[in-house]
């Protein structure tokens, strides 16, 4: 992107207008990331608000500038304020924002009968940041159902047996009972402990990996175990397991403490900064693919409608997840 040179001075006045072409139109997303950075006055808090990065919330917010050709928020080093036009915007965007809502409301009416709960699994740190937005966007379309989220290890049982209704799932599963729908990837490498030789690298090959120890989930699912396990590139090979655990918490750990492997993505260790993990950018490992999987006999209009907000919201946000990418549609995983 172009930077935004020489826009304030060191008290925080602005000295010109964004150097970017103007006249498109802003979008739902720029305008809901203007209000709640007007509402807050902070960019860490809009940001988690958003469920987004900070540095992904400002380059919304100039980029909503540049659109419009003005300055919404006066920034110092102290503080954020809102500039007299973004204090003229402000009610015009929250009026777009609701009438939006309005139509969402009038087209796609409450499908789930009050009281009734949808059991979400979750593999890992799910679709990463996206998951807080996804969840968020279910609940205020349907106010009237209830989520129980609980942990997936990507058994297709369990949603078939009625554990879950629905599962954000990131390693491949494959069952007729199933309906799974691709709806984004992620980039794919080996999780190590933060003090291994090749944290923080980029472009190896996965195999220079292969031969130290991983860890492996139990109860062992063969496809699951095999995919984070590298299974592509071992030619049949067994892996050195090095230990087996229950969990995506317990597997973190023997990551961090105790110097297992496994292949995982970029979000792991954003999802658990205070576990001392590193990863490693591979060149030969496929990208992950973040799915949604429900029965294929479960016809409830609100089940099907958590597929399709899914998608809609993973569209609307996957730009600020660094290294996921949406998928065109429908596809084996």
């Amino acid at each position: 992107m172009e930077a935004l040179e020489g826009r304030f001075d060191r008290e925080g006045k602005a000295l010109g207008k964004p150097r970017r072409p103007v006249g498109q139109r802003p979008t739902p997303k720029e305008f809901r990331a203007f209000v709640l950075l007007a509402e807050e006055l902070h960019f860490g808090r809009a940001a988690r608000r958003l469920g987004t990065a900070q540095s992904s919330l400002s380059e919304t917010i100039r980029r909503l500038e540049a659109k419009l050709d003005v300055v919404l928020f006066e920034r110092t080093s102290r503080r954020v304020g809102l500039t007299e036009a973004g204090a003229g915007l402000l009610p015009i965007a929250r009026e777009v924002l609701d009438s939006l809502e309005a139509v969402r409301t009038a087209i796609v009416p409450d499908l789930a009968s009050a009281g009734e709960m949808l059991r979400v699994g979750i593999e890992g740190q799910g679709f990463a940041e996206l998951t807080r937005p996804i969840l968020g966007g279910l609940r205020a379309r349907h106010p009237g159902a209830s989520l129980l989220v609980r942990e997936a290890i990507g058994d297709a049982q369990a949603i078939i047996d009625g554990r879950f209704d629905v599962a954000l799932l990131r390693s491949p599963i494959e069952d007729d009972r199933l309906s799974v729908h691709p709806v984004a990837t992620e980039e794919r490498g080996i999780l190590v402990p933060e003090g291994h030789p090749a944290a923080g690298a980029e472009g190896l090959s996965a195999t220079e990996f292969l031969d130290e120890p991983f860890v492996e989930l139990v109860p062992q699912q063969p496809r699951t175990c095999a995919h984070w396990h590298g299974g592509e590139l071992r030619g049949g090979e067994r892996p050195n397991v090095g230990g087996s655990v229950c969990g995506t918490q317990d597997a973190v750990n023997a990551i961090a403490y105790l110097g297992l492997l496994t292949t995982g993505n970029p979000s792991a260790v954003r999802s658990f900064p205070l576990a001392p993990m590193g990863y490693v950018g591979t060149t030969d490992l496929a990208p992950e693919v973040l799915s949604v999987a429900v029965r294929s006999d479960d016809e409830r209009p609100f089940i099907r409608d958590f597929v399709e907000t899914v998608r809609v919201l993973v569209a609307e946000f996957a730009e600020d997840v660094p290294g996921v990418a949406l998928v065109g549609g429908p596809q084996a995983p």
